[in-house]
């Protein structure tokens, strides 16, 4: 029989939920945008990601631990916004975003958090290419989402006031992922290496045997 103790900082489960805000940086990448009919284009692309900006940036989390290990669900609202545009492109994002959908294994060492993540890009690409501007429609549920590629990640998060219910939560990560996303008449690789730094609020029960 399990018992709910919420209070309880000696339970052995612990169910959680978290919402992280934060702040994303992104690392120069190749760019590669391929058109029927047209030479590739290539460049080595300049991000920025505007966290605060509507949609925020963030990541959400849910999922357990059992004595020092764990599994979690995030998903991480990463965005990305071309800075070094050109002629022929003119407009490129994936700001809706270019989102890390991951299952993490939780490693715990005192009140520190180790993670190893992998999962799928979700991407949501923007773009106006040689004066073609990409409709954002199709893909999921014809809402202009794309299963695009692959995503790792690694880092460490630690818990704060951890005997309560509501608890606060902050994590150090960096991702790295690959994306292929659609364009007028082609398609762009988008490979992306993203450090991640968020603070933000949990809600937690602890399961006592």
């Amino acid at each position: 029989m399990m018992v709910l103790c919420p209070f309880d900082g000696e339970a052995q489960w612990r169910l959680f939920v978290n919402f992280t805000p934060g702040v994303s940086i992104v690392a120069p990448a190749p760019l590669w945008v391929h058109q029927q009919e047209h030479s590739s284009l290539y460049q080595w692309a300049h991000y920025r990601s505007e966290p605060f900006e509507a949609p925020i940036y963030y990541s959400i989390r849910i999922g357990y631990t059992h004595v020092d290990k764990g599994w979690e669900i995030e998903m991480n609202h990463l965005k990305i916004y071309l800075q070094n545009t050109s002629d022929d492109l003119s407009r490129f994002s994936v700001s809706h975003g270019y989102n890390q959908l991951m299952v993490n294994r939780l490693l715990m060492k005192g009140s520190w958090v180790r993670k190893y993540g992998v999962g799928v890009v979700v991407a949501h690409p923007e773009s106006t290419v040689r004066g073609l501007m990409y409709h954002e429609s199709g893909g999921l549920f014809g809402a202009g989402y794309h299963i695009a590629g692959p995503v790792v990640q690694y880092g460490w998060s630690r818990d704060f006031i951890t005997r309560s219910v509501v608890y606060l939560t902050a994590s150090l990560m960096v991702s790295g992922a690959y994306a292929r996303v659609p364009v007028v008449d082609g398609h762009a690789d988008v490979p992306v290496v993203a450090l991640h730094l968020q603070v933000g609020v949990g809600g937690q029960y602890r399961l006592r045997p």
